[in-house]
């Protein structure tokens, strides 16, 4: 160890500490950089899991719609909502099928929870759908509990129609489910249509008053399913004539053996 050693290592003091500062710089910023790009990340996995939240809830809502109809002899078509009658001053939907994917007016238009309308107009690409809260929109319907038959008219209202033709003294309750009987062809059997939620029978004539609430919800209507009843297959008046009728299987006639044992047989009787 030279003299001049110490006072080199005191002159070379400060490059090292201005070396270490600048590593313990640059390691800071790296972290910095670092913490950004995942902060970054994380954002954009929570945008991702947004959307695959998104995607599960649009399958869940589709796999109810075409559930509610899956067990019935029914065709049955998806289409998407063009527009909506709460986006409008216009009270039908618009959905983006039409006539080149067979689509008719009067056709049936449910959602997973119930009926939504039937189809007003159509176009090649697009038709309107009517719903039944609308004044025009007329629906023949059954009480689920006791079978009482009766006829949903829309009030113009989104969360009520009002039921006519149910007389006074008919056995309907406040709660009953109204179901779709069937009745005109254009609905098929068995669908909800609304519950009743009023009943007054105090009102002048022979039917009561009373008024109901739609089982589907009208406000946020983005999918509908289009219902057609299935054709019924033609059955057959008779049987066709079978090519071995009449006609006796090789072992339902004696081997010739037996034949001739059997005439002996008789002519020795005799």
């Amino acid at each position: 160890m030279t003299l001049l050693e110490p006072m080199q290592r005191v002159a070379a003091f400060p490059g090292h500490i201005w070396q270490d500062t600048r590593d313990a710089l640059r390691s800071r910023e790296a972290l910095e950089l670092e913490n950004q790009q995942l902060k970054e990340d994380k954002k954009l996995l929570q945008a991702q899991m947004q959307t695959f939240w998104s995607v599960e809830q649009e399958n869940k809502r589709l796999r109810a719609a075409l559930n509610a109809v899956s067990p019935l002899d029914v065709d049955v078509m998806l289409a998407q909502v063009l527009r909506s009658a709460a986006s409008t001053n216009n009270p039908s939907l618009l959905i983006n099928r039409g006539t080149r994917d067979g689509v008719y007016v009067g056709q049936a238009a449910l959602l997973g929870t119930g009926v939504l309308g039937q189809v007003q107009h159509v176009g090649m690409f697009t038709a309107e759908i009517l719903p039944l809260t609308d004044e025009q929109h007329e629906i023949p319907v059954r009480v689920a509990r006791s079978g009482q038959r009766g006829i949903v008219r829309g009030t113009g209202a989104p969360d009520e129609v009002d039921v006519h033709h149910i007389p006074k003294q008919a056995d309907v309750v406040v709660g009953d489910v109204l179901l779709t009987s069937g009745m005109g062809g254009r609905f098929p059997e068995g669908f909800p249509v609304a519950s009743i939620t009023h009943i007054s029978p105090e009102q002048s004539g022979a039917f009561a008053d009373i008024r109901a609430r739609p089982m589907a919800d009208m406000h946020d209507v983005r999918d509908v399913v289009l219902v057609s009843v299935r054709e019924p297959k033609a059955m057959p008046t008779e049987l066709p004539p079978s090519p071995t009728l009449n006609k006796l299987a090789p072992w339902d006639s004696p081997p010739p053996e037996a034949a001739g044992k059997s005439e002996k047989h008789t002519l020795n009787a005799q």
